[in-house]
């Protein structure tokens, strides 16, 4: 899976770094954009994990009037989890954790054809989040009965990558990308089902950089 990996990091550099030096020279579409301008991919890496859902991504290709070649993306996300766990919190021993997270992103994408296969793209995403892990324990009365962390987060992405088209209506693609977002975590405990106290509450300011943020085989119609 490394190797899998490195390839895919390798791929992103030097397709993106080819299409700048072919600034000057003249476009030669991976595919024709006026038979195939819609475009719905699946991450495979969730896949791979054994996290589902997986994660669904949908790109408008088109090309503008100058000859430039441009996508409108969007994608969705999330799944959902539960594990044994074994948590103390305020002298309560919580015996079950489930974990429930979600993604949406919207972005605008450049993109330059490097051969009649292979295209180079990069751009930018907004970002919106959250990971809600909830700890469950047996029920019991007048005491503690869950305790929930939720992490909401809202940022942007500079993203590279590349694409490779297997058939005219198949292609797969891969990306890295650097984030920044604003992550705001909140506590809270839920007690006889009816009363939340928020415990407490920060936000930080996260930058990070993925070598490898999706791996995904696309069709396009």
């Amino acid at each position: 899976m490394k190797i899998i990996y490195a390839i895919a990091v390798l791929m992103c550099f030097g397709f993106t770094f080819g299409a700048h030096a072919q600034t000057d020279e003249k476009e030669d579409p991976g595919f024709d954009y006026g038979q195939f301008k819609n475009e719905f991919s699946v991450d495979l890496i969730p896949i791979i994990n054994g996290d589902l859902p997986a994660r669904f991504f949908y790109r408008r290709n088109y090309t503008t009037p100058n000859g430039r070649m441009m996508a409108f993306r969007m994608g969705l996300g999330g799944s959902m989890t539960t594990n044994p766990a074994d948590v103390m919190y305020e002298s309560v021993n919580f015996e079950r954790q489930r974990t429930f997270n979600y993604q949406g992103l919207i972005g605008l994408e450049f993109q330059k054809s490097i051969s009649p296969k292979f295209i180079g793209y990069q751009g930018v995403d907004f970002i919106i989040g959250e990971t809600i892990t909830r700890f469950d324990e047996p029920e019991r009365m007048n005491i503690l009965q869950h305790y929930q962390q939720s992490d909401f987060s809202i940022g942007g992405a500079y993203f590279w990558g590349a694409k490779y088209h297997i058939l005219p209506r198949l292609s797969v693609f891969a990306e890295m990308a650097l984030l920044v977002s604003n992550n705001s975590i909140t506590n809270s405990t839920l007690r006889n089902f009816d009363r939340r106290d928020t415990v407490s509450s920060q936000s930080a300011l996260q930058l990070r950089f993925l070598p490898i943020r999706n791996i995904s085989i696309a069709y396009h119609f």
